[in-house]
């Protein structure tokens, strides 16, 4: 921008009386465990102000508005002033990951790396180096443990999930190292599969294809989803009904995707 045009924002912005305020950041929940590092993470309800965490990635709320958080390895929601563990093996977070189906702490995980909302306040999370999306069911009450499946992606075995690059249904679909996750208005999912360069479709039915991105990374602008090229694609939201913004982390850049075509386009970087 030269100076030219910032001379005449800044005197528009001064004629009109157009500011812009510092925001206040306040923390909501965790401490600082800077005088002991190795006191990061909770095996039990905490309060917000007393919680540790270790590598929180996502929040997410349900269609009630039950606020999730996942760190590494396990799901949390907030209720109150309090965290309650809901999902995920308990334990020295370095050494408690793995790939589980079940009810409360017998679901396993393995970094998971976002949370969006699913049907009837279900929530989607993503399993990065499990290689799949899980789903949680309902949140009821405290109490109530929530049972946590597997909805696309590689099924348990062996204690880990199996990566690949295959459009398929449910557990026959392959992942490899997913890293973000978002939803439209009409339930499909987009999520940005790190290390096949792509972004993947998912609807409600777990029928995965592939939006853009073939499996080789690259950074071309396509007119469709197969001519594009990706490199690490990593963070994803909805920009409106027909286009995801993605950043794009190898390239340095962020890319908007038509949800329709897969035609990509670079606006930024």
């Amino acid at each position: 921008m030269n100076k030219v045009k910032v001379i005449i924002l800044i005197a528009f912005a001064a004629f009109t009386g157009i500011s812009v305020n510092a925001q206040t950041v306040t923390t909501f929940a965790g401490v600082d465990n800077s005088a002991d590092p190795t006191n990061n993470f909770d095996n039990v309800t905490t309060t917000l102000t007393a919680a540790k965490f270790f590598n929180p990635q996502g929040i997410g709320w349900d269609d009630n508005g039950v606020m999730y958080i996942v760190e590494q390895h396990k799901v949390r929601v907030v209720r109150g002033d309090k965290l309650y563990i809901r999902s995920g093996k308990i334990g020295d977070p370095s050494f408690a990951h793995g790939y589980a189906n079940g009810t409360g702490m017998s679901s396993h995980y393995n970094s998971p790396m976002s949370v969006v909302p699913g049907p009837n306040a279900d929530v989607y999370i993503l399993d990065s180096e499990n290689h799949a999306i899980r789903k949680l069911a309902k949140f009821v009450n405290t109490s109530n443990g929530q049972v946590g499946s597997t909805f696309a992606g590689a099924s348990p075995k062996f204690g880990n999930g199996t990566s690949g690059f295959t459009n398929a249904t449910g557990t026959s679909a392959r992942f490899d190292t997913p890293k973000g996750m978002c939803i439209d208005k009409n339930g499909n999912l987009y999520v940005t599969d790190n290390l096949n360069y792509a972004i993947r479709k998912v609807t409600p039915a777990g029928v995965v294809t592939t939006l853009a991105g073939n499996g080789t990374s690259g950074n071309i602008d396509g007119s469709s989803g197969a001519s594009t090229r990706l490199g690490g694609p990593w963070g994803i939201t909805m920009l409106d009904d027909d286009h995801v913004i993605v950043t794009d982390n190898w390239n340095s850049s962020i890319r908007k995707v038509n949800i329709n075509t897969g035609a990509t386009t670079t606006i930024c970087g």
